[in-house]
Protein backbone atom coordinates (compact mmCIF):
# COMPACT_ATOMS: atom_id res chain seq x y z
CA UNK A 1 0.00 0.00 0.00
CA UNK A 2 2.81 2.54 0.82
CA UNK A 3 4.82 1.43 -2.52
CA UNK A 4 1.70 2.53 -4.26
CA UNK A 5 0.89 6.01 -2.20
CA UNK A 6 4.82 7.12 -2.56
CA UNK A 7 4.56 6.48 -6.36
CA UNK A 8 2.05 9.35 -6.52
CA UNK A 9 3.73 11.26 -3.87
CA UNK A 10 6.21 13.69 -6.44
CA UNK A 11 5.53 16.46 -7.07
CA UNK A 12 5.64 17.69 -10.25
CA UNK A 13 5.68 21.29 -11.57
CA UNK A 14 5.95 21.45 -14.95
CA UNK A 15 8.44 23.39 -17.25
CA UNK A 16 8.87 26.38 -19.09
CA UNK A 17 9.61 25.81 -22.68
CA UNK A 18 12.51 26.99 -24.80
CA UNK A 19 12.59 30.06 -26.47
CA UNK A 20 11.66 29.76 -30.12
CA UNK A 21 12.95 31.35 -33.33
CA UNK A 22 9.37 32.97 -34.33
CA UNK A 23 8.85 34.39 -30.39
CA UNK A 24 12.44 35.80 -30.69
CA UNK A 25 11.58 37.33 -33.72
CA UNK A 26 8.07 38.61 -32.94
CA UNK A 27 8.79 40.24 -29.65
CA UNK A 28 9.13 44.05 -28.86
CA UNK A 29 11.00 44.83 -25.46
CA UNK A 30 7.75 45.17 -23.70
CA UNK A 31 6.57 41.78 -24.82
CA UNK A 32 10.37 40.35 -23.59
CA UNK A 33 9.80 41.93 -19.61
CA UNK A 34 6.12 41.08 -19.87
CA UNK A 35 7.50 37.11 -20.42
CA UNK A 36 10.04 37.74 -18.12
CA UNK A 37 7.81 38.42 -15.28
CA UNK A 38 5.59 35.77 -16.15
CA UNK A 39 8.09 33.63 -16.05
CA UNK A 40 9.57 34.86 -12.90
CA UNK A 41 5.83 34.43 -11.28
CA UNK A 42 6.13 30.93 -12.64
CA UNK A 43 9.33 31.07 -10.57
CA UNK A 44 7.60 32.20 -7.48
CA UNK A 45 4.66 29.34 -7.29
CA UNK A 46 6.83 26.36 -7.77
CA UNK A 47 8.95 27.73 -4.85
CA UNK A 48 5.71 28.34 -2.68
CA UNK A 49 4.52 24.98 -4.28
CA UNK A 50 7.86 23.05 -2.76
CA UNK A 51 7.14 24.31 0.73
CA UNK A 52 6.46 21.10 3.03
CA UNK A 53 3.42 19.35 3.00
CA UNK A 54 1.70 16.00 3.18
CA UNK A 55 3.41 14.93 0.11
CA UNK A 56 6.77 15.50 0.98
CA UNK A 57 6.22 13.20 3.92
CA UNK A 58 5.21 10.32 1.40
CA UNK A 59 8.18 11.22 -0.49
CA UNK A 60 10.58 10.77 2.47
CA UNK A 61 9.30 6.85 2.89
CA UNK A 62 9.58 6.34 -0.71
CA UNK A 63 12.78 7.61 -2.01
CA UNK A 64 13.75 10.25 0.79
CA UNK A 65 12.38 13.00 -0.56
CA UNK A 66 15.13 12.89 -3.88
CA UNK A 67 11.92 12.96 -6.20
CA UNK A 68 10.67 16.04 -5.02
CA UNK A 69 13.90 17.88 -4.96
CA UNK A 70 15.18 16.65 -8.87
CA UNK A 71 11.83 17.82 -9.78
CA UNK A 72 12.08 21.21 -8.24
CA UNK A 73 15.69 21.54 -10.02
CA UNK A 74 14.80 20.29 -12.88
CA UNK A 75 11.33 22.96 -13.18
CA UNK A 76 13.80 26.16 -12.03
CA UNK A 77 16.50 25.36 -14.60
CA UNK A 78 14.10 25.10 -17.73
CA UNK A 79 12.89 28.54 -16.30
CA UNK A 80 16.14 29.88 -15.76
CA UNK A 81 17.22 28.83 -19.32
CA UNK A 82 13.99 30.57 -20.71
CA UNK A 83 14.90 33.74 -19.06
CA UNK A 84 18.39 33.57 -20.47
CA UNK A 85 16.77 32.99 -23.80
CA UNK A 86 15.16 36.47 -23.03
CA UNK A 87 17.22 38.25 -21.67
CA UNK A 88 19.72 37.50 -25.00
CA UNK A 89 17.22 38.79 -27.17
CA UNK A 90 16.67 41.74 -25.24
CA UNK A 91 20.28 42.58 -25.32
CA UNK A 92 20.17 42.03 -29.31
CA UNK A 93 17.21 43.94 -29.57
CA UNK A 94 18.89 46.54 -27.33
CA UNK A 95 16.15 47.13 -24.75
CA UNK A 96 18.91 46.46 -22.22
CA UNK A 97 22.81 46.51 -22.19
CA UNK A 98 24.90 44.04 -22.06
CA UNK A 99 25.51 42.86 -18.17
CA UNK A 100 28.80 43.68 -16.57
CA UNK A 101 31.63 41.04 -15.51
CA UNK A 102 32.50 41.13 -11.84
CA UNK A 103 36.54 41.39 -11.31
CA UNK A 104 38.29 37.44 -10.32
CA UNK A 105 38.15 36.39 -7.08
CA UNK A 106 40.78 35.58 -5.21
CA UNK A 107 40.06 32.27 -3.32
CA UNK A 108 40.98 32.45 0.64
CA UNK A 109 44.14 30.43 1.54
CA UNK A 110 44.55 26.68 1.45
CA UNK A 111 46.49 25.08 4.26
CA UNK A 112 47.04 21.36 3.80
CA UNK A 113 49.70 19.69 6.47
CA UNK A 114 52.59 20.94 6.80
CA UNK A 115 52.67 23.26 3.27
CA UNK A 116 53.18 27.21 2.89
CA UNK A 117 49.56 29.15 2.38
CA UNK A 118 48.95 29.00 -1.46
CA UNK A 119 46.84 31.58 -2.77
CA UNK A 120 44.99 30.58 -6.10
CA UNK A 121 42.92 32.88 -8.43
CA UNK A 122 40.04 32.31 -10.60
CA UNK A 123 40.79 31.44 -13.93
CA UNK A 124 38.65 33.83 -15.78
CA UNK A 125 35.87 36.66 -14.51
CA UNK A 126 33.35 35.53 -13.26
CA UNK A 127 29.81 36.73 -15.26
CA UNK A 128 27.11 38.36 -13.04
CA UNK A 129 24.50 36.96 -15.63
CA UNK A 130 23.95 33.59 -14.93
CA UNK A 131 23.26 32.61 -18.50
CA UNK A 132 26.76 32.92 -19.74
CA UNK A 133 27.64 30.34 -16.90
CA UNK A 134 25.29 27.71 -18.83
Amino acid sequence: MIAVLTGCSTKNYGRQGSLTAYESSRMACADIELEEAKVQGWVDQVNQESEFDGRDALAIMGDFGIGNSMEKKAAIKSANKRLCQLQTVAVSKQCRPEPPYEAPRVKPPVHSQGEPQAMRMAASPEPKNPCLRM
